[in-house]
């Protein structure tokens, strides 16, 4: 059972939004990241499978876990979902990327394919 103050800390996000990541996974994928506000996001793709793509006023879904941890949620409508961990005071990241087969093949696609296949998933460091 939830009491009425870990909700209120869980919903507290003030700490979070307009916060500006740029960071490189193991794999050499950089990603730019900016929390607009407490559901929306943007973020730039510079080196990665779609390099070059940057996607604007982005809905997530977000939620602080402890102080300064923070996870956000969103599905594409390529069919592709991303989850991301923010820990901040750590400067670490953590991310997944679940993509279709066929959203990798083309990103701007809308249609999708029932074969489902994880991208990649690693630990990233801020720079």
């Amino acid at each position: 059972m939830t009491s009425h103050s870990e909700k209120d800390f869980s919903n507290d996000l003030s700490e979070f939004v307009g916060t500006h990541f740029v960071y490189t996974y193991d794999n050499g994928w950089k990603y730019e990241w900016y929390a607009r506000n407490n559901d929306t996001c943007d973020y730039r793709i510079h080196q990665g499978l779609v390099g070059g793509r940057w996607v604007t006023n982005q809905k997530m879904n977000a939620v602080q876990f402890a102080p300064g941890i923070f996870k956000v949620d969103w599905h594409e409508p390529t069919g592709t979902c991303v989850s991301l961990l923010f820990d901040i005071r750590r400067e670490v990241i953590h991310g997944t990327i679940s993509s279709t087969v066929d959203s990798r093949r083309r990103p701007t696609s809308g249609e999708n394919s029932l074969l489902s296949e994880r991208i990649h998933r690693g630990y990233a460091s801020f720079p």
